[in-house]
């Protein structure tokens, strides 16, 4: 199993691309945002996560996000989450798009805590124009376009600095090139 980290901003196409590696690499697969699912206290929308985003499209029930899964996994062992889904799902890479850096920390945490856990780690740092982020941002929440800026700065020298000090192996996508060429980017 290797887990791959989607972290960056809102807004910057990270579920897209989560989404389309998934079409490319045998065996992957892009599971959302696993924080959600879990309802991490100060990291997830309670709204949101409580199913599979493409069963809930086609109106069925997932085989995979179920009650039970919710019940055995948590976000105090994210690698245990990611393994009982890459043997649910049949996957051997398992894309995780919480977004949070600080998600990405704990996972990291709770690996340096147990030594037995050697599962590769990858990260892909998704970034969007600050301009263009901090445009949408104010017109999803109507914050000034500096609390916005603020945000995008913040979160992405927090994803290179994690990913630095860790020396995660990692790569950074700009959402206006993949928009541009996601073949090349892919």
């Amino acid at each position: 199993l290797t887990s791959v980290f989607v972290v960056g901003t809102l807004f910057s196409g990270s579920t897209l691309i989560g989404r389309d590696i998934t079409t490319r690499i045998r065996k992957a697969h892009y599971v959302g945002e696993l924080n959600n699912f879990t309802q991490v206290p100060e990291l997830s929308h309670p709204s949101s996560g409580r199913s599979c985003g493409p069963c809930s499209l086609l109106g069925k029930r997932c085989r995979h996000f179920t009650d039970a899964l919710r019940e055995r996994v948590s976000y105090n062992d994210i690698f245990g989450m990611h393994e009982q889904l890459a043997r649910s799902l049949g996957a051997s890479v398992i894309i995780d798009g919480s977004k949070f850096v600080a998600w990405l920390r704990r996972a990291l945490e709770q690996q340096r805590a147990d030594p037995a856990n050697r599962t590769p780690v990858k990260v892909i740092v998704t970034v969007r124009n600050p301009i263009a982020f901090a445009i949408s941002h104010r017109n999803r929440t109507g914050e000034q376009l500096w609390q916005g800026a603020g945000i995008w700065r913040d979160t992405y020298v927090d994803a290179l600095r994690t990913v630095n000090t860790h020396g995660l192996p990692h790569m950074v996508l700009r959402y206006e090139e993949y928009m541009a060429a996601p073949e090349r980017s892919l």
